[in-house]
């Protein structure tokens, strides 16, 4: 089975992790690896992982971001409570149309993972 890396995100760069490993490759001495646009996390993952540099990602995205943070420095301890919920058409509107309404990591999660057709 074929490994991915980071979540369903629309305008994923997974589909070009081959052009990041050779960057990886040929720059095996560097310490950081910065991901302006890490979106769904594909790269970011897949540089943790294969290689020994930090990583400082961002977007522009300041819900996924929230994600992210919930995810990393929180441990999971919010999200751990939801990851299982099944997130309604309403439901996905309304964080949509009202995010001021939800935790921002919450409207983060939904809008990323409940989107574009993902199951």
């Amino acid at each position: 089975m074929k490994k991915t890396y980071g979540m369903p995100y629309l305008g994923s760069k997974a589909k070009i992790l081959h052009l990041i490993e050779y960057i990886l490759y040929r720059h095996q001495n560097k310490k950081y690896f910065i991901d302006a646009f890490c979106g769904g996390f594909a790269v970011s993952h897949y540089v943790l992982e294969n290689s020994q540099m930090k990583v400082f990602a961002n977007d522009y995205n300041h819900y996924v971001i929230a994600l992210y943070c919930e995810l990393f420095y929180n441990k999971s301890k919010e999200f751990d409570k939801v990851r299982y919920e099944w997130v309604s058409r309403e439901r996905f509107v309304d964080v949509r149309d009202n995010p001021n309404k939800y935790p921002e990591w919450y409207v983060g999660y939904v809008l990323t993972i409940w989107s574009f057709s993902n199951s």
